[in-house]
């Protein structure tokens, strides 16, 4: 039996989400995310072609009672970060066998301020219809074994 739960909080836009993993196997877990392309609200044909969201600043930290090894990969980290395309998921954080059991959080900088500057929006110039354009982002959280254990 597999024992996750993962919640995503933005709390003064600092963007957190926080994976609980007490599967009893140890096997690892990945938590990727996923958007659809920027889609008008009036129009389905108004689209931001070409737009890119991009995720800077991430950081992974465990619960003062996780006693298990920090997760081997930590995508999005730094100024640089990573860039989130329209419908592709990205892996952000991936914790081998024996990695990541207990509770993490990955957020999107270190405090507030660095929380607001986390999450980039890049658009470029064209001539987009008039509208509300939206995204959604699709977050996973699945248990990811190793292949000798698959």
């Amino acid at each position: 039996m597999l024992n996750y739960k993962a919640e995503r909080t933005v709390l003064e836009h600092k963007h957190k989400y926080r994976i609980s993993y007490k599967s009893g196997n140890y096997a690892g877990w990945k938590l990727s995310v996923k958007r659809t392309e920027f889609i008008g609200t009036t129009s389905d044909t108004n689209k931001l072609t070409g737009s890119k969201v991009k995720f800077k600043n991430a950081v992974i930290r465990n619960s003062a009672t996780n006693s298990s090894g920090m997760p081997s990969t930590v995508s999005g980290t730094g100024a640089e970060g990573i860039e989130i395309p329209a419908d592709q998921a990205v892996d952000l954080v991936t914790a081998g066998a024996n990695e990541g059991i207990g509770t993490w959080i990955y957020s999107l900088g270190e405090n507030v301020e660095q929380g607001r500057q986390s999450v980039e929006l890049f658009v470029p110039v064209s001539n987009y219809a008039v509208d509300n354009y939206v995204s959604t982002f699709t977050w996973s959280l699945t248990d990811a074994p190793t292949e000798e254990e698959a």
